[in-house]
């Protein structure tokens, strides 16, 4: 026999009401939200009916929720309406865009505290990018920028390099220009990105953590397009265009590339992975692609022996709608198929475990997924769906192994619906799983729900 103790309380409980009763304190631009981790303070946007849209903080600790700072007073400052807010220094501090009804939108940084809430200053509000413990970011005129919160400098001057090795950067890039304009990609250990040369064109490169440049020639007569970049090993994956026709791509770590598919539409293009994008799950890749115009599916290819396969001919549009969360060895994803409608989908990268997973709402009618996101070897993900032959509202779900269950719904009752997730996502912290939902009474607010025993968070006594 065993006895398990949780490291936090299991709770789910409903955390803000900044617009008292049945108000919601969200709205379509004024929903982004983090964690930080080091302070124990999730941070969002929101509005409390007197200030507009300015950034909170909701402390777990003390169970206390307060306003950070009117950053635009007599307006709304929406931090993170385009750019989201981004944890740097291990949760320390957030960085996030926001406009003081003065200067226009701006990146802003805010460590929870009224005072450590400063400006940065102005930048595009196309790309924010985590890299090197900062922030890549693009300023008004083009060029890309780093930041750590501190300040804002141009990105081969990131103290991950020495100031020569910065410079040296910058005389091998001479003659190039829009610096990861059109794609831009980040690991442990190098920054790939897109650059132009004198003629126009525009192809892949890559520097490490050393200041190493290395550039590829993928199109002998004109620009190589990537998009939907993963890392493997020291190289990156990539769908890009094959004579007019998207192909899965390997930039290899030695300046060399090579094609790994050639999957053949009917007609058209093959539209790889732009439902679900790419995702690994050991040696084996996993993407959409389209033979059959309007019918994209699974498909995956093993890194190890070449081999490119359907996955499956059942399921349609894999992560068309919610995308995807990846455990590792399996994969959730939205799919459709002929006889359960839109339902939540999986696969460990073989035929035989591609599938439908549970159908929420039985027979054709289709499920109204909103989230999902994966907590180590498990999901969870918000839905409306059935229990015990009895419709539901949305609600938070947790899938363990193949078991799918119902973990916390804000509103229950006959005819009630959350529409959780109509605002903000699904935001997973170390115990916590935070979503914007409304219970019938307090309209649209953050609920959380604890996850540990999803995640193994537990004192197991055997006895």
């Amino acid at each position: 026999e065993s006895l398990n103790f949780c490291f936090e309380p299991l709770r789910s409980a409903r955390v803000t009401d900044l617009v008292p009763g049945i108000g919601d304190s969200f709205t379509t631009g004024c929903e982004a939200a983090a964690w930080m981790e080091r302070s124990e303070a999730f941070v969002f946007a929101g509005n409390d009916g007197v200030n507009g849209c300015e950034l909170h903080v909701h402390r777990p600790g003390s169970n206390t929720t307060h306003l950070i700072a009117d950053l635009n007073e007599g307006g709304d400052a929406s931090p993170g309406r385009d750019l989201g807010l981004h944890p740097l220094n291990h949760g320390e501090a957030v960085v996030f865009d926001a406009d003081d009804g003065v200067n226009g939108r701006q990146l802003w940084v805010s460590d929870g505290t009224a005072n450590g809430t400063k400006p940065l200053g102005a930048v595009e509000t196309s790309l924010a990018r985590p890299w090197a413990e900062g922030l890549l970011v693009r300023s008004t005129t083009n060029q890309l920028l780093w930041t750590n919160g501190t300040d804002l400098r141009d990105w081969h001057a990131a103290p991950v390099w020495s100031e020569t090795v910065g410079q040296n950067i910058s005389a091998q890039l001479e003659g190039m220009s829009n610096i990861g304009e059109a794609w831009l990609h980040a690991d442990e250990r190098f920054l790939w990105f897109s650059a132009m040369d004198a003629n126009g064109d525009v192809e892949p490169h890559r520097v490490d953590r050393n200041g190493t440049l290395t550039a590829w020639a993928v199109n002998d007569f004109g620009s190589a397009h990537l998009t939907h970049l993963v890392s493997y090993e020291q190289d990156v994956l990539a769908s890009a265009s094959r004579g007019g026709v998207k192909q899965v791509l390997r930039l290899y770590d030695n300046g060399s590339h090579a094609w790994l598919t050639s999957i053949a539409p009917s007609s058209g293009d093959t539209n790889l992975g732009q439902g679900m994008g790419l995702h690994l799950i050991g040696h084996n890749l996993v993407y959409d692609a389209t033979t059959v115009a309007g019918e994209p599916r699974l498909w995956t290819t093993n890194m190890a022996n070449g081999i490119t396969v359907q996955l499956s001919t059942s399921l349609l549009a894999p992560g068309a709608q919610i995308g995807v969360a990846n455990t590792g060895s399996r994969l959730m994803f939205d799919c459709m198929t002929a006889s359960t409608g839109l339902e939540v989908c999986i696969t460990d990268g073989t035929p035989h475990n591609s599938r439908v997973l549970h159908d929420l709402s039985p027979g054709m009618v289709s499920s109204d997924l909103r989230g999902l996101a994966a907590v180590d070897d498990g999901w969870l993900f918000v839905s409306d769906g059935t229990v015990e032959g009895s419709p539901t509202g949305v609600m938070l779900w947790a899938v363990e192994g193949e078991s799918v269950r119902p973990v916390y719904d804000p509103w229950p009752g006959d005819g009630n619906s959350s529409e959780a997730m109509t605002y903000g996502r699904l935001v997973v912290t170390p115990t916590q799983a935070w979503f914007v939902a409304h219970n019938g009474e307090h309209g649209h607010e953050w609920h959380r729900w604890s996850h540990g025993e999803l995640s193994d968070d537990w004192i197991v006594i055997h006895r």
